[in-house]
């Protein structure tokens, strides 16, 4: 199980994200054994980025990304979630999410169903470093054993996860709220919001001076392995094809769209910087 990294306090406390700033600052000028960035002060920086992007600015970044002939005036959220597994963003009924990865970010946005609320409707979810080897601990097949000796700082994207019914109204399904559902799918529908997921992660390694993001195919996706487990003993049925398509849409085709390119180790990267 990956060790939990918590930074409790830092967007609101405001000594706490001064003391959090200082101890960033000095792993920068100093890193530790040549390694640039611990992953305390990458969970650091992910935090510091989500608050930065706040308010109008993530809203017009967001605005870049809207389809033709869409519109809509939204105000999104974004939030750092620092662990991986079964994640509620803020309460349960208004997103819970599986997260893939050690580190993620969530898309929110103001709901109009409910009043007053943050309705949280997509994440992108990261692995770091050597910390990539643990990213399938589900299945004996890990899909990303060996693929290369990360060092940190390098990101790996192994998920971009949109709404399900079951992300709405209970942990997973409890009380699912279909009208929070369909106010989610509504506002991603408006938006290329694969590419803006993936944009947001891109954008935050450039501005901590990471040089290169890593993103998966699908071949190497956990989901995809998890299915094959199951249906090993029989063929792969049309709901595997289907599931497969949906997510080469999402990873490989977006991933070529926005510049990355396939590597020898069978992952995607692209240069940010």
């Amino acid at each position: 199980m990956a060790r939990e990294i918590l930074v409790p306090s830092l967007l609101t406390n405001a000594v706490a994200h001064a003391t959090a700033e200082i101890k960033y600052a000095q792993l920068i000028d100093n890193p530790p054994s040549g390694i640039p960035f611990s992953e305390e002060a990458t969970a650091i920086s992910l935090a510091r980025f989500a608050e930065e992007m706040q308010g109008q600015r993530l809203n017009e970044y967001m605005q870049s990304f809207t389809k033709d002939n869409c519109s809509g005036t939204y105000n999104f959220s974004l939030k750092p979630v620092p662990t991986r597994g079964p994640r509620t963003i803020e309460n349960d009924l208004m997103g819970t999410y599986y997260l893939d990865g050690d580190l993620s970010l969530a898309l929110g946005v103001d709901s109009q169903v409910m009043h007053g609320q943050k309705l949280w409707i997509a994440v992108a979810s990261l692995c770091l470093g050597s910390k990539v080897e643990d990213y399938d601990p589900v299945t004996d097949h890990n899909t990303l054993k060996g693929s290369m000796p990360f060092r940190y700082p390098h990101p790996v994207i192994v998920q971009i996860q949109g709404p399900s019914l079951k992300n709405y109204g209970g942990r997973f399904g409890e009380r699912p709220d279909p009208a929070l559902y369909e106010e989610a799918k509504s506002v991603l529908g408006a938006h290329k919001w694969e590419r803006a997921m993936i944009g947001l992660v891109l954008k935050w390694a450039s501005e901590a001076q990471i040089r290169t993001v890593y993103m998966l195919p699908t071949e190497k996706n956990r989901w995809i392995e998890i299915h094959k487990c199951k249906q090993k003993d029989c063929p792969i049925g049309d709901d595997m094809k289907a599931r497969k398509e949906r997510l080469e849409m999402r990873y490989d085709a977006t991933a070529k769209k926005l510049g990355f390119k396939l590597q020898p180790n069978g992952l995607y990267a692209t240069s940010v910087i």
